[in-house]
Order: structure tokens, then C-alpha cells, then sequence
């Protein structure tokens, strides 16, 4: 059997690890980014209280009601997190604007008193501050 030189090269830098030739990866994988966690979070926060706000289903303790759990589960998650990237402080931000919304979801309806929307504006003032503004000023 003879083998190409062709085929000994292509074989030999695939083995090695050399760029554009099939075989082991060379490149490191990208990291995640620092606010994937807190992202996806504000993108299903919305889902989680139209889920609720729609559901049918009545429960006797509302710890046993799944779409509770899940609105629960997103809103502490978010007024927990500290956002490490504008496109989190972002996230947060859209996440806020909706939890602001009257029960129908209206956005012309926006009261973010009393709700955690007012508690995470708030956040995101410190937010904004620790990321990119330096110490707050007395």
C-alpha cells in the first residue's frame, strides 16, 4: 500500500492541531458571557408572569402553583444579580419595564411603585455606578 505525501501531510497536521485541516480543535472555545445567566432570566422573566397572569388553574397554596414558581423563581433571580456588562444592565432594564405593567400588560399602564420594577430601578442606578460612573457622590 503507498500512502500520498498529500495524505501523510494532511494526516500528520490534523494530528498536530494545525488550522483548517480537520482533526483536533485548536482554538479555545469563546467564554460565556458574564451575564448569560441574568439575561436569559430577564428573557423568560415576561413569559413567567403571562403565565401566570393567564392561567387557568387555581391552586389552594400558591407554593404549589408551577407558574408562581417560575415568576418567583426569575423576579428573585433578577433583584439578586449585579450585572457585569451593559447588555445586562440592559437586560434588567427591560425586565424592570415589564414588571411595571398593569396586570393586563398595557404599556401605557406603567406604575413601577410598589412592585419589585421600583426596588430594581434603583439597583440599576448602583448598577450603572459601580460599572461605569465610579463611587456615587454625597
Amino acid at each position: 500500500m503507498t500512502v500520498s505525501r498529500r495524505t501523510l501531510l494532511g494526516a500528520s497536521a490534523a494530528v498536530l492541531g494545525v488550522p483548517g485541516v480537520p482533526g483536533r480543535a485548536c482554538a479555545t472555545p469563546p467564554a460565556p458571557h458574564p451575564d448569560a445567566a441574568l439575561i436569559e432570566m430577564c428573557r423568560r422573566h415576561p413569559l413567567n408572569i403571562e403565565g401566570y397572569n393567564t392561567s387557568p388553574l387555581e391552586y389552594d397554596n400558591i407554593d404549589d402553583n408551577p407558574f408562581w414558581n417560575a415568576y418567583s423563581e426569575t423576579r428573585d433571580g433578577i433583584g439578586e444579580a449585579q450585572p457585569m456588562t451593559m447588555a445586562g444592565i440592559l437586560a434588567k432594564c427591560r425586565a424592570a419595564k415589564v414588571e411595571a405593567r398593569a396586570f393586563d400588560g398595557d404599556e401605557e399602564s406603567e406604575h413601577p411603585a410598589n412592585c419589585p420594577a421600583e426596588d430594581w430601578a434603583w439597583d440599576i442606578v448602583g448598577d450603572l455606578l459601580r460599572l461605569y460612573g465610579g463611587e456615587a457622590q454625597s
